[in-house]
């Protein structure tokens, strides 16, 4: 029944996020507290809630904001509270509704596990089951915030939070709007948002996963949308979570950067959208990559998305995906203008689709080599 109920309140609680598509438009107010809160900047958003719960005490949007404000600080007893407050005055708003589901059934997961600190992060999980995992996840968390500081400039003031989810049930729970089919079909193991990173206990898959990359992939995702104002486009943030994601135990990359990325699966899924020219493309894409057809398109996508950020990296070197992110921070609709800019720069598609072409070339060539020298053993035998 846990299980269901934790399935029905991510169906329920994507819906209402869409809630006011169809009836009246957000409040002015409340839409510029959410920007704030989804590019991290919570300080400012709980003094625009301050100031505004000064001037009406009683008004249940603005009561809205001060709780989702302290969501995203991790305040899930004080945001429940405050949801309720609001919900008193007017309990039929479908996003109230949904904020106040999501608030107690992460309260639920969270109060489940134990705290642990390191200087710059702050890590909840199962002590029974994952303390295992603790001392060195804060290790990994510490490395990616020297390693992705080195390469992107960005060291966060606060620490950042970290809940690992110990079963399925519970990482739909707090990682909604992440669906089941999500976790079971594309393979989604973390997610970055609401202020924090969130991963399911690789002791909850058969055969675990690369939890340790994953914990520092959700990183990059934490700075990119902080140093972009969370304006980045879907292709650079996973594009660069990829390329970087295992910076935290390979400081010095290797000679050929697709050595790190692109692992024998993703240079398969290479070679077979050459052959067919069948890639993904960037506007595909969004808004986000969980929800392609299947996992290969999934897999595929990542491949592209990181070719293009290696591309950025051979072309200006590492100065060149910082200047990128720059130059969307505060541009009126940064997502389409950036999109334009891409269609406008021709040099940089034609590039970019002769790179993925020569890996994919480079990695058939190396397929048949393989094949001809196991044909060669064979006949040795």
């Amino acid at each position: 029944m846990k299980h269901r109920a934790f399935s029905f309140v991510a169906l329920f609680f994507s819906l209402i996020l869409a809630a006011p598509l169809f009836t009246a438009e957000i409040d002015p107010k409340l839409k510029q507290g959410e920007e704030l809160l989804d590019a991290w900047r919570t300080a400012q958003a709980e003094e625009l809630a301050a100031n505004w719960l000064r001037e009406n005490p009683k008004s249940p949007v603005a009561l809205d904001l001060d709780a989702r404000t302290k969501f995203y600080q991790g305040r899930y007893s004080e945001a429940l509270a405050t949801i309720d407050r609001a919900l008193a005055v007017d309990s039929s708003d479908k996003r109230r509704q949904g904020w106040k589901l999501l608030t107690q059934f992460t309260l639920d997961v969270v109060k489940t596990l134990k705290r642990y600190e390191s200087a710059h992060f702050v890590v909840f999980l199962d002590e029974k089951r994952d303390g295992i995992l603790a001392s060195f996840a804060l290790e990994t968390l510490e490395k990616s915030y020297e390693a992705i500081g080195a390469e992107l400039g960005y060291y966060p003031k606060d620490k950042v939070r970290v809940e690992i989810a110990p079963d399925a049930a519970a990482f739909n729970a707090i990682s909604t709007p992440l669906s089941q089919r999500d976790i079971e079909e594309t393979g989604a193991v973390g997610i970055c948002k609401f202020n924090k990173l969130m991963i399911i206990s690789p002791r909850a898959l058969s055969f675990g996963y690369r939890w340790a990359d994953s914990l520092s992939h959700e990183y990059l995702h934490y700075a990119i949308v902080a140093l972009s104002n969370n304006q980045a486009p879907i292709w650079l943030h996973e594009g660069m979570a990829r390329f970087y994601e295992t910076r935290w135990r390979r400081p010095s990359p290797a000679k050929d950067a697709a050595e790190d990325y692109l692992t024998p699966a993703n240079q398969t899924l290479l070679v077979r959208a050459l052959e067919k020219n069948q890639f993904i493309g960037f506007k595909k894409m969004e808004p986000s990559l969980i929800h392609l057809e299947t996992p290969e398109q999934v897999q595929l996508a990542y491949a592209e998305a990181a070719s293009a950020v290696d591309f950025i990296n051979r072309s200006k070197g590492g100065a060149g995906v910082r200047e990128l992110l720059a130059t969307i921070v505060d541009r009126p609709s940064p997502r389409s203008s950036i999109g334009r800019r891409q269609r406008r720069s021709r040099k940089f598609s034609a590039c970019r689709s002769a790179l993925l072409k020569r890996r994919g070339k480079a990695f058939s060539r190396a397929k048949v080599s393989r094949k001809s020298k196991a044909a060669t053993c064979a006949s040795l035998k």
